[in-house]
């Protein structure tokens, strides 16, 4: 069994090998506004280029069981509010909090475009081995 440690430095690469795949294809796409309402055509076929990196990602997090998207959740939760507010979160405490929460804690983590900065500031602030 991997440790959590190593599923979190798993997620930090494939994170970042997503944002970058957007940023390419932002700038394949000359992507700098999007008009949901009104979109022109570079924007659609923007939304429609595959994106294998960010498949790989999704499909990574859906193969974790819910106690690790927990505990992902919580890492992320901890780095973000120690970078934003300066705190250091309980660990426990915040897990308990986002276990109900599970449900939607896959799509939380994959929306972050900062979650290798968040899960690098809460592997430091939760001191994960």
């Amino acid at each position: 069994m991997k440790s959590k440690r190593a599923m979190l430095e798993k997620i930090i690469k494939l994170a970042e090998a997503r944002n970058s795949e957007e940023e390419r294809l932002k700038k394949k796409y000359k992507i700098y506004y999007i008009d949901f309402f009104n979109p022109k055509q570079n924007e659609l076929e923007w939304d429609k280029a595959p994106r294998p990196k960010g498949a790989e990602f999704k499909e990574y997090l859906a193969s974790l069981n819910e106690g690790d998207i927990i505990y992902v959740a919580t890492v992320m939760y901890g780095g973000r509010d120690y970078l934003t507010y300066g705190e250091e979160e309980d660990f426990e405490g915040l897990y308990n909090y986002l276990k109900p929460r599970v449900k939607g804690l896959i799509y939380s983590v994959m929306e972050k475009v900062p979650l290798p900065d968040y899960l690098r500031a809460g592997i430091k602030v939760f001191k994960i081995k």
